[in-house]
């Protein structure tokens, strides 16, 4: 079951580099200690029932983009020690409606000001500008994405499978286009893979991030 969003995606203005805000949270077995490291064979798994096979397909040849990386060798189910299998989606969304309050400038007027030897003045005084409201609406998704690495042994022999680690990892923010935020929440599941976080933890990830690009290579 996915966690609740907790964090929204910020865009910082004003010459900064956009950022996503991913909140990761690792669970590791305490036995799989020494299990889930560089140089063990891992074979990470299609989803035959995915909605978009071909989503589905380049997701899974990213997250084994990753695992090279860190060292793991990707290699077939029978000879695989370790089982990946993935699950993502995107949230229904909330939508959030406000106002913002829009000051004026400031008004100069003209007003004729008695003297005490009887005679007028006219003056210049400036009031505060009307006070407008710009009503806006804002509708905020869920994008999550689930890694989970088990034992294949156990697996292949369909007893109940062995858990050693799961990853549970969730953005939000007002875009849909899960084909490209899931770049983002790939790069925060490569920084915990494997470990336990013990809590959920925020990482910032910029769009001009170096590691995004080795997802975006043809």
């Amino acid at each position: 079951m996915i966690a609740p969003i907790v964090m929204m995606m910020l865009l910082f203005l004003g010459g900064c580099t956009p950022v996503y805000l991913v909140q990761v949270n690792g669970f590791a077995d305490p036995d799989a200690a020494g299990r889930i490291v560089p140089n063990v064979k891992i074979h990470v798994a299609e989803n035959a029932r995915a909605e978009n096979p071909l989503l589905d397909r380049e997701i899974r040849v990213k997250i084994e983009k990753i695992l090279k990386s860190k060292g793991f060798i990707i290699t077939s189910r029978e000879t695989a020690d370790l089982f990946c299998t993935f699950n993502y989606g995107v949230g229904t969304g909330l939508t959030q409606i406000g106002s913002i309050p829009v000051t004026s400038p400031p008004v100069t007027s003209s007003v004729v000001v008695s003297q005490p030897d009887g005679t007028a003045q006219v003056s210049a005084i400036m009031t505060p500008g009307a006070t407008t409201y710009i009503p806006y609406a804002r509708t905020a998704y869920d994008r999550w994405l689930n890694i989970v690495v088990m034992e294949a042994e156990s697996f292949r022999a369909g007893k109940k499978d062995k858990i050693l680690w799961y990853g549970d990892l969730v953005s939000s923010g007002t875009s849909r286009d899960l084909r490209t935020v899931i770049d983002y929440l790939l790069v925060a599941a490569c920084e915990e893979f494997g470990t336990d976080t013990k809590r959920g933890l925020v990482k910032e990830i910029k769009t001009d991030d170096e590691r995004l690009k080795g997802f975006r290579r043809d």
